[in-house]
């Protein structure tokens, strides 16, 4: 057993060299690793002929499902398939009779919205959360996203050269301690390796390098529809109160479609989209799901969270 904790911890190395060639392994599969990175980045866009996004697809790169919902509802009513009354909060929506939709998305809007249906209870619908689901694939398929796999496979890697480099430097530095060797530099060494994983694993790309530059682009040709829909919401046209949305996530332009805020110390004040809100609960409403109660298995609460994530 001695020998292979001697093995692991190359013991056959001197301490001070030791510590430059550990310092050198991180360097190594640092290096590595901000390859894998910078390959996820590159990937481009595999979309042949290129088309424009429509704003709910951008909405969802900007900031997931939960935005790109919302903007549909507001394009929807641009088009004049769907009626909002904004002086209600949460504003009902109510599909105009006779409104025809192309885009699955938008049908399944449509059929939730007769009757009248709100944004919260659209978010806890299962038949809305499998049309968002096929819009993030839609997204990965062309690689406007990076596939989950491919992200968890340069995950996985780095979790492994983590897990080696960390065995080899704590079974050095225990070795170290037991022989009242110093390790105090082996062990600043070992902390700002796991930082380093750390802020590697937070910068992983959730969308490539191309994807990026294509918002950053619609951003700046719409300045002035984000600087109009800041100002003066009321101003704007339905279609560019959506695209305002989806690229700006602009507050005003969501107040009418979400419930009143409730302020309650027992209460988390950040979940204004949760099923168990007084205004959006299961109980109030049957198109939210099969079951009556937001605290069964199959809760609205659980949906909703998948809203919350970005895919992107």
């Amino acid at each position: 057993m001695s020998f292979l904790f001697d093995l692991i911890s190359l013991q056959f190395i001197q301490g001070p060299t030791f510590l430059f060639v550990y310092a050198g392994l991180m360097l190594a599969c640092g290096i590595y690793l901000n390859g894998l990175r910078q390959g996820l980045r590159r990937s481009g866009i595999q979309e042949i002929p290129r088309r424009e996004l429509n704003p709910y697809e951008l909405a969802y790169l900007r900031d997931g499902g939960r935005r790109a919902l919302a903007t549909a509802v507001l394009q929807l009513e641009a088009k004049g398939g769907l009626q909002v009354d904004h002086e209600t909060r949460p504003a009902p929506l109510t599909a105009i009779a006779g409104y025809q939709s192309e885009d699955p998305l938008e049908q399944v809007i449509l059929s939730q919205a007769k009757p009248s249906v709100t944004l919260p209870e659209l978010m806890c619908s299962p038949s809305v959360q499998g049309q968002i689901a096929a819009l993030q694939a839609d997204l990965q398929a062309r690689n406007w996203l990076i596939a989950p796999e491919r992200i968890r496979r340069v995950s996985k890697r780095a979790s492994l050269a983590l897990f080696c480099l960390a065995v080899m430097g704590l079974t050095r530095f225990w070795i170290g301690l037991l022989h009242n060797r110093p390790a105090m530099y082996l062990l600043a060494e070992v902390v700002f390796m796991f930082l380093a994983f750390w802020h590697f694993f937070s910068i992983l790309p959730k969308r490539p390098a191309e994807s990026d530059d294509y918002l950053e682009k619609m951003v700046r040709e719409r300045s002035a529809l984000a600087a109009t829909a800041r100002a003066n919401p009321d101003a704007l046209k339905s279609e560019d109160a959506a695209l305002a949305l989806a690229l700006f996530g602009t507050a005003p332009l969501m107040l009418s479609l979400l419930p009143a805020p409730t302020y309650s110390s027992s209460v988390d004040h950040g979940s204004s989209f949760s099923c168990s809100s007084s205004s959006s609960s299961c109980s109030s409403s049957s198109s939210c799901s099969s079951s009556s109660s937001c605290s069964s298995s199959s809760s609205c609460g659980s949906s909703c969270s998948s809203f919350s994530s970005c895919g992107g």
